[in-house]
């Protein structure tokens, strides 16, 4: 019964939740991948196995229609076999049903995981190979046949094509691989064997196509631009809040209690889950305010464990109360969509903005769009995106335009809507001092309007760019000094001298 619920439950949830068409963001940064069929191992954060499973995904018939919502369903269907294989881990490691079907069912129903479910998103893949990868190296653990080591090297290399934060948990799989194994001699010359294999193919590849160098251009890139460490004291207080928004108040306390479960009964468990815990908080602390929320993902991960193996203790202290356990289940269950609606709708009456700058979106609300996971029925980015087409001039001319609008601007641009401005990103500017970023902008803009050519902005509140010192620099307010602006429709506004 436990295992038809955790098949059926939120399966339907997602369906009815489920993104209907193209979204902001990155989201639908992964969805122009798959339509422009750029399958890319390198220049990405390595996502290549997303775009290729995107692509099959755009070929089943039943959602092939619509090229988002096909990438929203894959989304959904792997998001989906995340919970299978979370539920397959609780029973191993409890051999109660309930259990298992009560960790897997607080994770169903987080927000983020539950948001990234219903969107275009790499992490839903990404988590369920990071649970695939905890399975296998349990059945090793358990049997000590040597076929599982090379599953679970199949299974990190997928967790690797998927994204590369999988090269930040590869040594903690290793070390206990090495620990719980019966044949430490063995295991160790087979780990040193695949670790040469490995270095070998990294430096040593056909030329043009050196994974090295594209690994090390990458990681200059991603610690250039990507990682601001002066956030992580902030952020590292911030994540007691994060994580109770994730597992509200009931599944927080069982998470804490499967904590001491574990460490009673399997201490070697907790402290390899805690080392993925732990490493996976402080790079989520220190990574760009846009993409660290979802960065944080494999940290709800194992939390949803713990809360599974928390249960047993929940189940022997209402031993003969069933009244009781009923209603903590019910809680569970109830409590995060009670949340998800109150928490952005009361933040919005207030006018709090809760998420950074960075993740803005230019129209509509931010906070519901981030912060409850339902997306049933939204189609704002569509409607955005295609009345800024619709109030484009043919004349050339620049855009000043985030990734929640270029992306899916560039996405209809693929389907036949022609524009002539050329799109300037923040992306574009990174990595300079301010003054540098605002003289660079100031000379697009002058240049253009110089000779005739059009300037706009699809945002008039922010265009947020990292800085060489590593701060959030929002331009609008210098250009809105500087310049006029003027509004054409409901989100376009063209850049002229004052």
């Amino acid at each position: 019964m436990c295992l038809i619920i955790v098949i059926v439950g939120p399966a339907i949830l997602y369906l009815l939740t489920l993104a209907p068409t193209i979204l902001w963001e990155e989201s639908a940064g992964w969805t122009l991948s798959v339509q422009q069929q750029e399958i890319d191992f390198f220049k990405s954060a390595a996502h290549g196995l997303h775009t290729i499973l995107g692509i099959l995904f755009s070929q089943i018939p039943f959602i092939s229609s619509d090229l988002a919502y096909s990438q929203n369903f894959m989304s959904a269907f792997f998001g989906w076999l995340a919970l299978l294989m979370l539920y397959a881990i609780l029973f191993k490691l409890t051999g109660l049903p309930i259990a298992a079907l009560i960790g897997t069912i607080s994770l169903a129903v987080s927000q983020l995981f539950w948001h990234l479910s219903v969107i275009t998103e790499v992490y839903s893949l990404f988590a369920f190979f990071t649970f695939l990868q905890i399975y296998i190296l349990l059945s090793w653990r358990q049997s000590q046949r040597f076929y599982w080591l090379g599953l679970l090297g199949l299974a990190l290399v997928g967790g690797l094509l998927v994204h590369t934060m999988t090269i930040l948990f590869i040594p903690f799989f290793a070390i206990w691989v090495y620990y719980w194994s019966r044949q430490k001699k063995l295991v160790l010359i087979l780990l040193s064997i695949i670790m040469l294999s490995g270095f070998i193919f990294f430096i040593f590849t056909t030329p043009g196509q050196n994974i090295g160098h594209h690994f090390i251009t990458r990681t200059k890139l991603v610690f250039n631009n990507y990682i601001i460490p002066a956030q992580l004291p902030t952020q590292l207080l911030l994540y007691p809040f994060y994580l109770f928004y994730q597992f509200p108040l009931i599944g927080l306390f069982i998470g804490v209690l499967g904590i001491l479960n574990c460490w009673k009964k399997d201490r070697s468990l907790l402290v390899f889950l805690s080392s993925l815990f732990i490493s996976n908080i402080m790079l989520s602390s220190i990574s760009y305010l846009r993409r660290a929320p979802y960065h944080a993902l494999i940290s709800y991960l194992v939390w949803a464990i713990m809360v599974g193996y928390g249960w047993p203790f929940v189940q022997e202290y209402f031993k003969n109360k069933r009244r009781s356990i009923i209603i903590l289940i019910g809680l569970i269950i109830l409590l995060p969509f009670l949340l998800y609606y109150l928490i952005p709708r009361w933040a919005n009456q207030f006018n709090i903005e809760l998420t950074p700058l960075a993740r803005r979106i230019p129209a509509g609300s931010t906070n519901t769009y981030y912060l409850r996971p339902a997306k049933r029925h939204y189609t704002q980015t569509a409607q955005f995106v295609q009345e800024i087409i619709a109030n484009l001039p043919t004349e050339p001319g620049i855009i000043f335009t985030e990734i929640n609008v270029s992306a899916p601007l560039q996405y209809y641009i693929n389907k036949g809507e022609k524009i002539s401005p050329q799109l300037v990103l923040p992306d574009d500017l990174f990595g300079e001092p301010k003054v540098v970023i605002w003289q660079r902008i100031q000379a697009l803009i002058e240049s253009n309007l110089q000779r005739g050519r059009k300037a706009y902005l699809t945002n008039e509140k922010n265009f947020v760019v990292i800085t060489q010192k590593k701060e959030y620099f929002n331009i609008v307010p210098l250009i809105k000094n500087e310049y006029q602006l003027t509004r054409h429709g409901n989100y376009l506004w063209e850049i002229t001298f004052k």
